[in-house]
Protein backbone atom coordinates (compact mmCIF):
# COMPACT_ATOMS: atom_id res chain seq x y z
CA UNK A 1 0.00 0.00 0.00
CA UNK A 2 1.50 3.37 -0.97
CA UNK A 3 2.33 5.82 1.75
CA UNK A 4 0.00 8.84 1.71
CA UNK A 5 1.86 11.91 2.88
CA UNK A 6 -1.18 14.05 3.55
CA UNK A 7 -4.27 11.85 3.60
CA UNK A 8 -6.70 14.52 4.74
CA UNK A 9 -5.59 16.86 1.94
CA UNK A 10 -5.96 14.05 -0.62
CA UNK A 11 -9.44 13.25 0.67
CA UNK A 12 -10.40 16.94 0.62
CA UNK A 13 -9.14 17.24 -2.98
CA UNK A 14 -11.19 14.19 -3.96
CA UNK A 15 -14.32 15.60 -2.30
CA UNK A 16 -13.72 18.95 -4.01
CA UNK A 17 -13.46 17.16 -7.36
CA UNK A 18 -16.98 15.76 -6.77
CA UNK A 19 -18.27 19.20 -5.85
CA UNK A 20 -16.66 20.62 -8.97
CA UNK A 21 -18.34 17.95 -11.10
CA UNK A 22 -21.72 18.95 -9.66
CA UNK A 23 -21.02 22.61 -10.42
CA UNK A 24 -19.98 21.75 -13.99
CA UNK A 25 -23.15 19.71 -14.51
CA UNK A 26 -25.26 22.64 -13.30
CA UNK A 27 -23.44 25.09 -15.57
CA UNK A 28 -23.62 22.73 -18.55
CA UNK A 29 -27.34 22.11 -18.03
CA UNK A 30 -28.13 25.79 -17.59
CA UNK A 31 -26.00 26.91 -20.54
CA UNK A 32 -27.36 24.28 -22.94
CA UNK A 33 -30.97 24.93 -21.96
CA UNK A 34 -30.78 28.69 -22.40
CA UNK A 35 -28.55 28.54 -25.49
CA UNK A 36 -31.03 26.26 -27.23
CA UNK A 37 -33.93 28.44 -26.09
CA UNK A 38 -32.37 31.44 -27.91
CA UNK A 39 -30.41 29.85 -30.76
CA UNK A 40 -31.75 26.29 -31.14
CA UNK A 41 -32.95 26.91 -34.68
CA UNK A 42 -29.72 28.51 -35.87
CA UNK A 43 -27.96 26.41 -38.55
CA UNK A 44 -24.70 26.46 -36.56
CA UNK A 45 -26.33 25.29 -33.32
CA UNK A 46 -25.40 21.60 -33.90
CA UNK A 47 -21.73 22.61 -33.91
CA UNK A 48 -22.13 23.97 -30.37
CA UNK A 49 -24.66 21.59 -28.78
CA UNK A 50 -24.53 17.87 -29.55
CA UNK A 51 -27.29 17.25 -32.16
CA UNK A 52 -29.30 14.72 -30.11
CA UNK A 53 -29.29 17.05 -27.12
CA UNK A 54 -30.14 20.00 -29.36
CA UNK A 55 -33.14 18.11 -30.74
CA UNK A 56 -34.31 17.10 -27.25
CA UNK A 57 -34.03 20.64 -25.88
CA UNK A 58 -35.72 22.10 -28.96
CA UNK A 59 -38.67 19.76 -28.25
CA UNK A 60 -38.82 21.11 -24.69
CA UNK A 61 -38.84 24.70 -25.89
CA UNK A 62 -41.45 24.07 -28.60
CA UNK A 63 -43.70 22.43 -26.00
CA UNK A 64 -43.18 25.33 -23.58
CA UNK A 65 -43.88 27.97 -26.24
CA UNK A 66 -47.06 26.21 -27.36
CA UNK A 67 -48.25 25.53 -23.82
CA UNK A 68 -48.12 21.75 -24.24
CA UNK A 69 -47.06 19.53 -21.35
CA UNK A 70 -44.61 16.80 -22.30
CA UNK A 71 -45.74 13.31 -21.34
CA UNK A 72 -43.63 11.42 -18.81
CA UNK A 73 -42.26 9.30 -21.69
CA UNK A 74 -41.24 12.45 -23.57
CA UNK A 75 -39.70 13.89 -20.40
CA UNK A 76 -37.78 10.64 -19.89
CA UNK A 77 -36.43 10.80 -23.46
CA UNK A 78 -35.21 14.36 -22.88
CA UNK A 79 -33.75 13.43 -19.50
CA UNK A 80 -31.98 10.37 -20.89
CA UNK A 81 -30.51 12.36 -23.78
CA UNK A 82 -29.27 15.08 -21.45
CA UNK A 83 -28.06 12.60 -18.82
CA UNK A 84 -26.06 10.52 -21.31
CA UNK A 85 -24.56 13.67 -22.79
CA UNK A 86 -23.42 14.94 -19.39
CA UNK A 87 -22.06 11.51 -18.49
CA UNK A 88 -20.01 11.47 -21.69
CA UNK A 89 -18.77 15.05 -21.75
CA UNK A 90 -18.72 16.25 -18.13
CA UNK A 91 -19.18 13.64 -15.41
CA UNK A 92 -17.31 10.71 -16.93
CA UNK A 93 -14.03 12.46 -17.81
CA UNK A 94 -13.95 14.57 -14.63
CA UNK A 95 -14.83 11.65 -12.39
CA UNK A 96 -12.23 9.39 -13.98
CA UNK A 97 -9.55 12.05 -13.55
CA UNK A 98 -10.48 12.44 -9.89
CA UNK A 99 -10.41 8.68 -9.26
CA UNK A 100 -7.12 8.28 -11.13
CA UNK A 101 -5.44 11.04 -9.16
CA UNK A 102 -6.64 9.84 -5.73
CA UNK A 103 -3.63 7.83 -4.60
CA UNK A 104 -5.10 6.29 -1.49
CA UNK A 105 -6.47 2.91 -2.64
CA UNK A 106 -8.29 1.88 0.53
CA UNK A 107 -10.16 5.18 0.95
CA UNK A 108 -10.74 5.46 -2.82
CA UNK A 109 -12.39 2.02 -2.74
CA UNK A 110 -14.80 3.30 -0.08
CA UNK A 111 -15.33 6.70 -1.73
CA UNK A 112 -16.52 5.24 -5.04
CA UNK A 113 -19.26 3.33 -3.20
CA UNK A 114 -21.54 6.19 -2.15
CA UNK A 115 -25.01 5.86 -0.77
CA UNK A 116 -27.22 8.33 -2.65
CA UNK A 117 -30.68 9.38 -1.62
CA UNK A 118 -32.79 12.14 -3.10
CA UNK A 119 -35.44 13.86 -1.01
CA UNK A 120 -38.22 12.59 -3.28
CA UNK A 121 -37.15 8.95 -2.89
CA UNK A 122 -39.10 8.38 0.30
CA UNK A 123 -37.79 7.30 3.67
CA UNK A 124 -36.25 3.94 2.90
CA UNK A 125 -35.13 4.15 -0.70
CA UNK A 126 -31.55 4.91 -1.73
CA UNK A 127 -28.92 3.80 -4.20
CA UNK A 128 -25.77 2.07 -3.00
CA UNK A 129 -23.17 2.17 -5.75
CA UNK A 130 -20.69 -0.65 -6.23
CA UNK A 131 -18.48 1.70 -8.27
CA UNK A 132 -19.59 5.27 -8.93
CA UNK A 133 -16.83 5.56 -11.52
CA UNK A 134 -18.68 2.98 -13.66
CA UNK A 135 -20.64 4.84 -16.34
CA UNK A 136 -23.12 2.01 -16.88
CA UNK A 137 -23.98 1.86 -13.18
CA UNK A 138 -24.46 5.65 -13.05
CA UNK A 139 -26.64 5.45 -16.17
CA UNK A 140 -28.82 2.66 -14.79
CA UNK A 141 -29.34 4.37 -11.44
CA UNK A 142 -29.80 7.82 -12.99
CA UNK A 143 -32.61 6.54 -15.20
CA UNK A 144 -34.10 4.71 -12.23
CA UNK A 145 -34.03 8.01 -10.27
CA UNK A 146 -36.05 9.60 -13.09
CA UNK A 147 -38.60 6.77 -12.95
CA UNK A 148 -38.93 7.19 -9.17
CA UNK A 149 -39.44 10.95 -9.64
CA UNK A 150 -42.15 10.37 -12.25
CA UNK A 151 -43.87 7.90 -9.91
CA UNK A 152 -43.61 10.31 -6.97
CA UNK A 153 -45.20 13.06 -9.06
CA UNK A 154 -43.53 16.19 -10.36
CA UNK A 155 -45.17 18.46 -7.77
CA UNK A 156 -43.71 16.27 -5.02
CA UNK A 157 -40.29 16.39 -6.66
CA UNK A 158 -40.44 20.19 -6.88
CA UNK A 159 -41.48 20.36 -3.25
CA UNK A 160 -38.56 18.12 -2.32
CA UNK A 161 -36.18 20.41 -4.23
CA UNK A 162 -37.39 23.29 -2.08
CA UNK A 163 -36.46 21.25 1.00
CA UNK A 164 -32.80 21.23 -0.10
CA UNK A 165 -32.87 24.97 0.59
CA UNK A 166 -30.32 25.69 -2.14
CA UNK A 167 -32.44 27.61 -4.63
CA UNK A 168 -34.18 30.77 -3.44
CA UNK A 169 -37.97 30.92 -3.07
CA UNK A 170 -37.97 33.46 -5.93
CA UNK A 171 -36.81 30.68 -8.27
CA UNK A 172 -39.80 28.50 -7.41
CA UNK A 173 -42.24 31.42 -7.66
CA UNK A 174 -41.20 32.26 -11.24
CA UNK A 175 -38.12 30.57 -12.69
CA UNK A 176 -38.19 32.65 -15.88
CA UNK A 177 -38.17 35.97 -14.01
CA UNK A 178 -35.48 34.65 -11.68
CA UNK A 179 -33.30 33.69 -14.65
CA UNK A 180 -33.84 37.07 -16.33
CA UNK A 181 -32.87 39.00 -13.18
CA UNK A 182 -29.88 36.74 -12.52
CA UNK A 183 -28.66 37.07 -16.09
CA UNK A 184 -29.07 40.83 -16.00
CA UNK A 185 -27.19 41.16 -12.71
CA UNK A 186 -24.33 39.02 -13.99
CA UNK A 187 -24.02 40.92 -17.25
CA UNK A 188 -23.97 44.30 -15.51
CA UNK A 189 -21.50 43.21 -12.84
Amino acid sequence: MPHVVNGSAALEDFANAFRDINRKVCVDTYANYHFVEKFGDHPDAPSIVEPKLLDALNRVHVARRTGRQLSDNEKREVFETHFLNEQTHVVGPCLQAAVDSFDWPFVRAIAVRPLIRFAYFGKHQCFLFRNFACREERKKKGLRAFDIAASAGWNNVESALKDYDILPAEFFANATDYYTKLRSSLLTA
